[in-house]
């Protein structure tokens, strides 16, 4: 195999930018990632709420939201240059759990995106994982005995059909929650108090299909002991199918806003396609893998740096920019892995550069330096044309630190004297 030389040299601006956002046009609604094998086990997809996330598994739904008003404040910080390392952000996990269903569920997909996802996270290989399929609609198949449910969005609101065939019973839908008290409004929708935000179900709406029209059925919630109920009042015809449609809104956040789209970026390249690509550090997503969260659902606080330690994202764009090709997460256990330089040689493969301060980075067997030495090392990365491997992914440095860029990330107008800047810029030889 011909091995590529890559040179580091000593010119990159660093430009650092907040996107609130998406480059590319995206589809409407919230965007359901299948596991592969880079998660536990028992997490079947993920979705990225506003200022969270969701968790859908066979037993139900975990919810993980952070205090925007805590991002707030520490967003301040970061523009003044000062640091992070200490500050807390207030977290709240609550469960959705399936009363009775069935252990082991079947699962189907509709409505796939045209980009994918590549997780290489940690030395271990086996969690390595390219071309993952992100899709606007999840169906859980008999989670009770001839009920399905669909999981997708309308919007910015989280919505769950529970779809009875005929003769179906409704009475076995029991849904208990656990980490927060749901409180009934006198509108009939359901109310969820977090100690970071609150979140609406709005009152379910049912209804038959009969003879090719929609047949309106009373429905609402029953609330008793933290476990909720559909009750149906009038009745319906059982030799049809029933479909039953709660839906959550995200109502407020405290402090508000959005984050889930936050990112710094700190370089771009393009190829021989015109295909454009960026990377740089989420600000406000959480993370692919964040810390264990308690087992015991509810309200508790991490270190900033814990939970969002940065980890390099890649985003790929077609041409016209128009729409998003792929997006390449790197990185280990932190502190701090940043993306200083990208280019894109013949075979249309990136190579990037950048610092890392993780142990456990992403590295190939045939790499220069499989260890970290210093207190943060150089890293270089080569990826397929496609982004879902590695070609080859190194270590550079020696027994102190050998930054490439020492900048605090966080810093983002102006420089102060505990910011050191060491640019660099790539270059390739004849063979590529």
């Amino acid at each position: 195999m011909t091995r590529n030389c890559i040179y580091v040299n000593g010119i990159l601006l660093l430009l650092i930018v907040q996107v609130t956002a998406s480059f590319a046009q995206r589809q409407p609604g919230f965007d359901f990632v299948e596991n592969k094998g880079q998660w536990d086990d028992s997490i079947h997809y993920k979705a990225q709420l506003p200022a969270g996330k969701v968790h859908i598994s066979d037993g139900g739904f975990a919810y993980f939201y952070a205090s925007a008003e805590d991002l707030h404040h520490i967003n301040d910080l970061m523009e003044t240059g000062q640091s992070v390392d200490s500050e807390m952000v207030r977290l709240h996990n609550y469960q959705v759990n399936y009363v009775g269903a069935n252990e082991q569920l079947s699962y189907s997909t509709t409505e796939a995106r045209t980009h994918y996802i590549n997780y290489f996270y940690g030395e271990d290989q086996s969690k390595w994982r390219g071309h993952v399929g992100l899709y606007g609609k999840v169906i859980q198949h008999q989670v009770y005995e001839g009920i399905d449910v669909a999981i997708y969005s309308k919007g910015k609101s989280l919505k769950y059909d529970f779809m009875l065939a005929p003769g179906a019973d409704p009475a076995l839908i029991r849904l208990q929650f656990e980490g927060v008290n749901p409180v009934l409004t006198t509108e009939g929708h359901l109310k969820i108090t977090t100690s970071v935000n609150e979140i609406t179900e709005q009152a379910p709406y049912a209804y038959q299909v009969i003879n090719g029209n929609e047949v309106a059925v009373s429905c609402h919630f029953q609330l008793n002991n933290n476990q909720v109920t559909f009750a149906l009042p009038d009745g319906y015809d059982p030799q049809y199918p029933l479909v039953i449609d709660p839906e959550l809104v995200f109502t407020t956040f405290s402090g508000g806003g959005d984050f889930a789209n936050g990112y710094f970026s700190y370089c771009t390249t393009y190829d021989k396609e015109g295909c454009l690509y960026a990377a740089g550090v989420p600000l406000w997503g959480l993370w692919p893998y964040p810390p264990e969260w308690p087992t015991t659902p509810g309200s508790f606080q991490e270190e900033y740096t814990t939970i969002y330690g940065p980890m390099v994202c890649i985003n790929k764009y077609n041409p016209t920019g128009s729409a998003l090709v792929y997006s390449t997460y790197y990185g280990g256990s932190g502190p701090n892995d940043l993306p200083h330089a990208m280019i894109v040689n013949d075979d249309n493969e990136l190579i990037l550069a950048g610092s890392t301060g993780s142990f456990n980075l992403p590295i190939t067997e045939d790499a220069f330096d499989s260890d970290k030495s210093g207190g943060t090392d150089i890293f270089i990365a080569h990826f397929t044309e496609d982004g879902s491997d590695l070609i080859g992914a190194t270590y550079v440095g020696g027994n102190i630190g050998n930054s490439i860029n020492g900048i605090d990330m966080f810093s983002t107008f102006g420089l102060n004297n505990q910011n050191k800047t060491s640019p660099i810029e790539l270059a390739l030889d004849d063979a590529g």
